[in-house]
C-alpha cells in the first residue's frame, strides 16, 4: 500500500482507544435526533481537548458544530 495510507492507518490505530470511547459513550447516552446535547458536548470537549477550534452551536442549530484544526501547509481532510 502507499504512504498515505500506511500513515492514516497508523495513525487511526493508534487513536483506537478514543474512538472505542466515543463510540461506546454514544451507544450508552442514546439521544433522539436533534436532541444530541450529551453526545455533541461530548464530542466538542474531546475536540477542543486535542487542539481544535471549536463553533459550537453552530448555523443556528444546537447540536452542530464545527471543528477546524490547522497543522500548517499539506491537504486538508473533512
Amino acid at each position: 500500500m502507499g504512504q498515505t495510507y500506511e500513515k492514516v492507518h497508523q495513525l487511526v490505530d493508534g487513536m483506537k482507544d478514543t474512538l472505542f470511547g466515543i463510540s461506546d459513550f454514544v451507544f450508552e447516552h442514546p439521544e433522539l435526533g436533534d436532541d444530541e446535547f450529551e453526545s455533541s458536548a461530548y464530542l466538542v470537549d474531546l475536540l477542543k481537548n486535542n487542539g481544535f477550534t471549536v463553533e459550537y452551536p453552530y448555523k443556528g442549530i444546537k447540536t452542530a458544530f464545527r471543528a477546524d484544526l490547522v497543522m500548517g501547509e499539506g491537504p486538508t481532510v473533512a
